[in-house]
């Protein structure tokens, strides 16, 4: 992970608003102990992203996001939208790692 951060370290700090590798890596902790990254307008203005990882065997292999323009009543229950991308990831993973090949 490392590596990735000081190979991308300008795109990276200015993407993710990290002073450092020390934030970058905190921020990527957090992100891991929640289950999900939570983005507001780095796609696109008024956008929120959400997007949790798809293991296969205990590591991970790809991704599912979603990417919305929530009403001003829907941004109240962003975690719930959280919540299903999580579950739908969960899903995927179990459904990878049942299937032959699976290491």
């Amino acid at each position: 992970m490392r590596s990735v951060y000081l190979n991308n370290e300008q795109k990276i700090r200015t993407a993710a608003g990290v002073r450092d590798w020390t934030d970058f890596k905190e921020q990527i902790r957090a992100i891991r102990r929640a289950g999900f990254a939570m983005t507001n307008s780095e796609v696109a203005e008024g956008r929120i992203g959400l997007a949790a990882p798809i293991s296969r065997a205990g590591l991970v292999v790809a991704g599912i996001s979603m990417v919305i323009v929530p009403s001003e009543k829907e941004r109240a229950s962003l975690l719930g939208f959280a919540e299903k991308v999580v579950a739908a990831a969960s899903r995927l993973s179990s459904l990878l790692s049942q299937t032959s090949g699976a290491r």
